[in-house]
């Protein structure tokens, strides 16, 4: 008999996983990246130092360069791992037999007279997957979806099992690879949400008690403004549901934290994004606040864009962030 089964929540939520953690990685290296070239600005405060070997700058660059990508590789071995385990859960929907291949002769030994774990079976190979999953499920993937998915592998391919020195990842287009795959994916749950789900679900979310449990707000809006500057206006739309020229202040978030740290969260968009519309959204907390139509009472701000807090009896502009 076959044993412990994952169900298709299991892997649905362990590919997630690999997509949050791949998302992590290229931010931490959007992070490394930032502090090397304050480190080579210091640097160069003292390069009429004649103890400074100047020549070492271009050699420092390159290794350092190297080493960005093989951390780049490893986030794509990451995006690829999650896209895997997400259309294997779609398939196992249907049924997780499908999932076995080989004929019952190169099944595992003895398993007609033992139990043997699921995980012992050899499953569909990562290229078959998409034909697997357009045959059995329901709802069909777009053919560019394929068409993705396949160079995302072969990337992975190239990037892991061998040393390919044609092959140059960029920050960009691992950002790219990992929201266009969840684009296709998932499409009920934008990807901020869904960052924002993953973090507060996470064990040590579990121990953080008042202000500090605003934190996680804090973090995937500095998330998002780290991939924003890899990404252009369009790819911001697509992929955040966030207008890069016309982004509001999320009330609620902002009530949690940013403004001790002088930091308005300009995480929020018009619903829908109409001159008139009277509904904001946040793409990261999900939430909705009803706004009001009337001018800010900045002189050097035009917005009409305004929250009421009933519980303050304040009114706040939503685009320079005064308040009366």
């Amino acid at each position: 008999m076959i044993t412990d089964i994952p169900r298709p929540i299991d892997f649905h939520l362990a590919g997630l996983s690999y997509l949050n953690i791949a998302w992590e990685n290229i931010n931490d290296l959007c992070d490394n990246i930032d502090n090397f070239g304050k480190k080579l600005l210091n640097w160069d405060k003292f390069k009429l130092d004649e103890y400074v070997d100047k020549s070492a700058v271009g050699e420092i660059k390159k290794l350092h360069w190297e080493d960005l990508q093989r951390s780049l590789s490893l986030a794509l071995s990451l995006i690829e791992n999650g896209v895997e385990l997400i259309l294997k859960g779609r398939i196992s929907e249907k049924s997780p037999y499908l999932l076995i291949i080989d004929l019952p002769r190169r099944w595992p030994a003895k398993c007609d007279v033992s139990d043997i774990p699921f995980s012992e079976f050899k499953t569909i190979d990562a290229s078959e997957l998409f034909k697997m999953h357009n045959t059995v499920c329901g709802e069909k993937l777009p053919q560019s979806s394929c068409t993705h998915f396949e160079r995302l592998r072969a990337r992975r391919n190239k990037s892991i099992h061998t040393v390919d020195k044609a092959l140059k990842l960029s920050i960009r287009e691992v950002y790219l690879d990992l929201l266009e795959s969840y684009y296709y994916l998932i499409k009920d749950v934008p990807w901020l949400q869904c960052r924002f789900t993953y973090l507060e679900g996470k064990p040590e979310s579990r121990l953080l008690t008042g202000d500090d449990y605003y934190s996680i707000n804090f973090e995937v809006y500095q998330e998002m403004l780290s991939a924003m500057n890899f990404l252009k206006s369009g790819e911001i739309e697509k992929y955040f549901g966030l207008s890069k020229a016309r982004r509001h202040i999320c009330p609620i978030c902002d009530n949690k934290g940013f403004r001790e740290c002088e930091i308005l969260p300009k995480c929020a968009q018009l619903d829908p994004n109409l001159p008139k519309s009277n509904i904001l959204k946040c793409v990261i907390c999900g939430e909705k606040s009803k706004i009001m139509r009337i001018k800010c009472q900045s002189a050097d701000c035009p917005s009409n864009v305004i929250y009421l807090d009933k519980y303050k009896n304040e009114h706040s502009c939503l685009v320079c962030g005064e308040s009366w």
